[in-house]
């Protein structure tokens, strides 16, 4: 086991969200591979040395599902801990600036979700309750 793996690793995940006539969206992308591979979640992903966070998060983002977005405020720190990984996610409010939505990299599937559906895509508790977060925040 290399030294990176009995660490905890810092990744970026973001609730990026589009104001629409019928309510805010939000994007969703279906993991290609672990950990949580097929599950619907926020699209991010790990930090690379020497990277800030926001040109981590800017970077995955593109990677991931062909957007640019421009980084907000940090909406909470999440950990994902199984068997083989232990991730350290700073979740992030991002907005669009440009591209098309479309899955890449690490996601199988991209799409805008209606945040009144969420709960078809069986997303974790924690997704739900930052997109939560960052949707009521924007209501005030």
């Amino acid at each position: 086991m290399s030294l990176e793996e009995k660490h905890p690793r810092v990744a970026v995940g973001a609730v990026v969200v589009e104001h629409r006539a019928d309510g805010p969206y939000i994007v969703l992308i279906r993991r290609k591979r672990s950990p949580m591979e097929g599950q619907w979640t926020l699209p991010g992903g790990k930090v690379q040395r020497g990277e800030s966070l926001s040109a981590a998060l800017a970077r995955e983002i593109l990677e991931e599902c062909g957007l640019s977005v421009g980084v907000q405020r940090l909406l909470e720190v999440i950990e994902i801990i199984d068997e083989s990984h232990h991730f350290v996610v700073l979740d992030y409010e991002c907005s669009v600036l440009g591209g098309t939505l479309c899955a890449g990299d690490d996601a199988s599937e991209a799409c805008w979700v209606a945040a009144y559906d969420l709960a078809e895509y069986r997303v974790t508790e924690a997704v739900a309750r930052v997109i939560s977060r960052a949707i009521a925040d924007e209501r005030e």
